[in-house]
């Protein structure tokens, strides 16, 4: 899917928003696909999925393809299935401060 920055919500203004809203995007539309870290295993003693997690950098998948995975644990709001939020993405809270690393902005950027 294309993406142009206008998609975004307007309430999106923090980067762990950003992230909770783009892997909401992702997940709604990509749902129904079928995906294996790895085969369970025995000698690991667990379900495929936790080794690959705690790997640094890109990963080989069960299906031989190279896979780039983040795995993000957001805070978000205690009142979160509230009525005060629309949606979950919006619930979530600010955890990192410092400003972006310029090399990940674009270089038009003015803040």
């Amino acid at each position: 899917m294309q993406f142009a920055t206008g998609m975004i919500p307007d309430d999106v203004d923090t980067f762990e928003k950003l992230a909770a809203w783009t892997g909401s995007v992702l997940h709604f539309h990509g749902f129904s696909l079928d995906y294996n870290e790895r085969q369970p295993s025995t000698t690991f003693g667990d379900s495929g999925i936790q080794a690959v997690f705690e790997k640094q950098g890109p990963s080989r998948s069960f299906q031989k393809d190279n896979r780039l995975i983040y795995r993000l644990s957001l805070l978000i709001a205690p009142d979160y299935d509230s009525t005060a939020f629309d949606a979950t993405y919006q619930a979530v809270q600010e955890i990192v401060t410092a400003p972006a690393d310029t090399s990940f902005l674009n270089p038009n950027y003015t803040p």
